[in-house]
């Protein structure tokens, strides 16, 4: 294609080759310094992880108090690696996993940006960056980490098969396809979105006999989209694990007691950062015109804002996929080293009239991105890390003491919401934990826990009503959990144990 050739050739000396692997090191840093917390997630992953290298799949839910919720482990996979890195290193193998796999998400990140950019250097440094410093906010202990890489590969085969027209390469999207939902069930259906762009512009180009993207590879890529349906099937659970998502979110309770899965508030700081980072991105698009933006990536940015603008998490994709279109929008400029201000390409004027900037605004705008890079870089190795529930070392101190004085007596303990993957840790099994989706009726088939849990904390039952429904002889409160307004006046349990935020009550006279 002519434009890709164009591209190539204002790239060819835009970062001298000896200086490439200075700004290399730059742009893995993050992935060196990543923080040193555990995520809250992590305790019931690695529980889980423990149960399948034990026992296998389980069909019916293992980990809490509940008996014979219908169960679909749907990260099975990245519970395993976890678990396997815990077992051998431990924390410092978790993080390990965590550097490794973000260091691949900023390599495939560069690599697609270069593709896309006709191999300029610079400018596609300039996009990774932003984009993986973006990211950095989001990464942690998670099985994110993991269909985040999918995602981004998944991307990457099809721009390059489109770009080189060798359709063989979308071979490998089943593949991925397969891997995705043993990792992360939850976030497969995405697989399937993050095609529509593509198969939206090969549409429309066909109708309307455009030159670009054409009928043939349309074909090529639905064929791969089957293809990637079918081969998803290859899990423990079949379908069930394919639909998971669809019976794990929209839940009114999940909505707003989860603050990751409440819609972006721009009277937050964090609304206004994010808010402010999505401008950027369409504010940088719209200089260049909107006729210099494919069709494809109109349809993949639309998306892409609506899903981080109704969903706090959802800002990680647009952190890993958002940015790289910029290096396509920006490929026909010149970004020699040094800079000596914007060229438009002189050849074939007709089809490629690149828009001529000045020199001034385009310096100012890589000056600003520059110093935006830098105080990112700033704030994120100079903040405090703290973890998402404080305090896990005496949470699990507290919990210690509980499984050793119950191993005589009968124990059916209570833990919040934040707190029970830390009991299932150490092999205990509490009423609930941080896997919300789980203990909804859609999913488990039996009862909407979660939506219980929701009304004792916000006060729609009485406790003592909760509490007689299952009779727990021990209960371990976390900082904000409600019964701590009144179980110090209930003379049916007795306070035995304070650590840190947490604390421990016990059936008064229980030994």
């Amino acid at each position: 294609m002519v434009a890709e050739k164009l591209a190539s050739e204002l790239g060819r000396t835009d970062i001298p080759h000896r200086l490439r692997g200075f700004f290399y090191l730059l742009m893995l840093a993050p992935a060196l310094l990543v923080q040193k917390v555990l995520n809250n997630d992590i305790w019931f992953l690695l529980a889980s992880g423990r149960h399948v290298l034990a026992h296998g799949f389980p069909a019916t839910e293992p980990l809490a108090m509940h008996e014979g919720l219908d169960f679909v482990m749907q990260q099975w996979l990245a519970a395993v690696i976890f678990q396997a890195a815990y077992v051998n290193w431990g924390e410092a193998g978790l993080f390990a996993v965590v550097s490794l796999m973000y260091g691949l998400i900023i390599l495939t990140i560069f690599r697609l940006a270069m593709r896309v950019s006709g191999n300029q250097f610079f400018l596609s440094y300039l996009v990774t960056t932003a984009s993986t410093l973006w990211a950095y906010l989001f990464i942690t202990t998670r099985p994110y980490l993991f269909s985040s890489l999918v995602f981004v590969l998944e991307i990457y085969l099809v721009e390059t098969a489109l770009r080189s027209g060798k359709r063989s390469i979308l071979t490998g999207l089943p593949l991925l396809s397969a891997l995705l939902v043993n990792l992360h069930a939850a976030m497969w259906p995405m697989f399937l979105v993050l095609l529509l762009p593509y198969l939206a512009e090969s549409l429309i180009q066909a109708l309307g006999r455009r030159p670009g993207l054409n009928l043939v590879f349309g074909r090529a890529l639905m064929l791969a989209f089957l293809a990637s349906l079918a081969s998803a099937l290859a899990n423990p659970y079949g379908w069930k694990a394919m639909t998971y998502l669809f019976r794990s979110y929209g839940h009114l309770e999940i909505s707003k007691y989860i603050s990751e899965m409440l819609p972006l508030n721009i009277n937050e700081p964090s609304g206004k950062v994010y808010f402010a980072a999505l401008a950027l991105v369409i504010l940088l698009h719209g200089l260049r015109g909107l006729k210099s933006v494919r069709l494809r990536y109109l349809f993949l940015l639309s998306g892409l804002f609506y899903l981080s603008v109704s969903s706090l998490r959802n800002n990680l994709l647009f952190s890993i996929l958002g940015f790289f279109p910029l290096a396509d929008t920006y490929a026909m400029v010149s970004w020699r080293w040094p800079l000596s201000g914007v060229t438009a390409s002189a050849n074939d004027k007709d089809r490629f009239r690149a828009r001529v900037l000045s020199r001034g605004l385009l310096r100012g705008l890589i000056a600003a991105l520059f110093v935006l890079l830098v105080v990112l870089s700033l704030h994120l190795l100079t903040r405090d890390e703290q973890a998402e529930v404080p305090g896990h070392t005496q949470l699990l101190e507290i919990l210690n003491q509980v499984k050793t004085d119950s191993a005589v007596r009968p124990l059916i303990l209570y833990t919040g919401y934040n707190d029970g993957g830390h009991a299932e840790f150490i092999g205990l099994k509490p009423y609930l934990d941080p896997r919300a989706e789980v203990f909804v009726l859609a999913n488990n088939g039996q009862k909407d826990i979660m939506a219980e849990f929701v009304h004792l904390q916000t006060g729609k039952i009485h406790y003592r009503d909760f509490i007689d429904r299952y009779r727990f002889t021990d209960l371990v409160l976390g900082p904000k959990d409600v019964l701590r307004v009144y179980l110090p006046r209930d003379p049916g349990y007795e306070l035995v144990l304070v650590s840190g935020d947490y604390l421990w009550y016990r059936q008064s006279g229980s030994r």
